[in-house]
C-alpha cells in the first residue's frame, strides 16, 4: 500500500513476473476521502523460465522441459510456446503462423506474440535455397491485438527469386 504520493505516478517495485496485482485509487485531502477507483489489474510479464515452471512443475527432464523440446509433438518447441504463448502439453494449432504472398510478390510472415513474456526476441530470415539463411532485417507491425496476444506482420519485399521465410525465436 502506497500513501502520502503526491504526483499522478506510482511505481510499484519488487513484484513477481507473472503474478497478478490489483490496484486502485483513492484521492483524500485534510478534509475528506474520495471514493475508490475501480480496481485496475497488472500482471508484470513472465519469464521463460517462470513459465516453464508453471508448465512443468518439478519436472527436469531436457528432453521435455529444454527450449527446443517439444512434449505435445506438434512440431513447435517450448520456447517457441512461450512465444506464442501456447500450451505445452497441447497439439497447437498450424495456423498460428503463416505465410503469403500478394499480387505484388511480397511475402509476408504473420504471427502471434505472447502478452505474457520477457527476455526474448525473434528475427525473420529468408532463403532462396532452404540451405542459406540470412536475416530479413524487417521489423513485425502489430495487425491485431487481443487480449492475451498481439498479432504481427512481417512483410519482405518483393526479390524476384522464390523466397522462403522462417520465424527464429531466441533468449538473450
Amino acid at each position: 500500500m502506497a500513501s502520502g504520493l503526491t504526483t499522478p505516478s506510482y511505481r510499484d517495485s519488487g513484484l513477481t513476473n507473472g503474478a497478478t496485482y490489483f490496484y486502485l485509487v483513492v484521492a483524500a485531502n485534510a478534509l475528506a476521502e474520495g471514493p475508490n477507483s475501480a480496481p485496475v489489474e497488472a500482471k508484470p510479464a513472465q519469464t521463460f523460465l517462470q513459465w516453464r515452471s508453471a508448465a512443468f512443475g518439478a519436472q527436469s527432464d531436457p528432453a521435455i522441459i529444454g527450449p527446443t523440446a517439444d512434449p505435445d509433438k506438434d512440431g513447435y518447441g517450448n520456447l517457441l510456446e512461450y512465444f506464442l504463448g501456447t500450451d505445452p502439453l497441447s497439439n497447437t494449432p498450424s495456423s498460428l503462423i503463416s505465410s503469403t504472398r500478394d499480387a505484388d510478390g511480397t511475402m509476408s510472415l504473420t504471427f502471434r506474440i505472447s502478452r505474457n513474456l520477457t527476455g526474448v526476441s525473434y528475427r525473420v530470415r529468408q532463403s532462396t535455397d532452404l540451405d542459406t539463411w540470412s536475416d530479413t532485417g524487417q521489423q513485425g507491425a502489430v495487425i491485431a491485438d487481443q487480449p492475451l496476444y498481439s498479432v504481427v506482420r512481417v512483410s519482405v519485399p518483393n526479390t524476384g527469386k522464390q523466397l522462403f521465410l522462417r520465424l527464429v525465436v531466441s533468449e538473450p
